[in-house]
């Protein structure tokens, strides 16, 4: 059972809910990092690379590679719940 802290209800300042809190994948962080390192490399950029581009590049080329390591993530995470969740039942 978890406790939700809720700011404008009338009843009190918290709710019973009996849904599980859902905890995130193991490894996830790793798993991102990873993605980071390949992403960065597919596109032929390194740590000491992003340093020495000016700033405005280095803003581009961390925005580009972060928005592509947040898509690539979404994706593996889709294709995990996947294997593991049964919408049938």
């Amino acid at each position: 059972m978890r406790i939700d802290p809720i700011q404008s209800d009338l009843s009190g300042p918290f709710r019973a809910s009996a849904t599980p809190r859902v905890r995130p994948a193991p490894g996830l962080e790793q798993t991102r990092d990873q993605v980071r390192r390949q992403v960065m490399a597919e596109r032929g950029i390194d740590t000491l690379a992003l340093y020495r581009l000016s700033s405005q590049d280095r803003i581009r080329a961390e925005i580009a590679v972060a928005t592509e390591t947040a898509l690539r993530t979404r994706i593996a995470q889709r294709q995990g719940l996947a294997h593991t969740v049964d919408l049938r039942a």
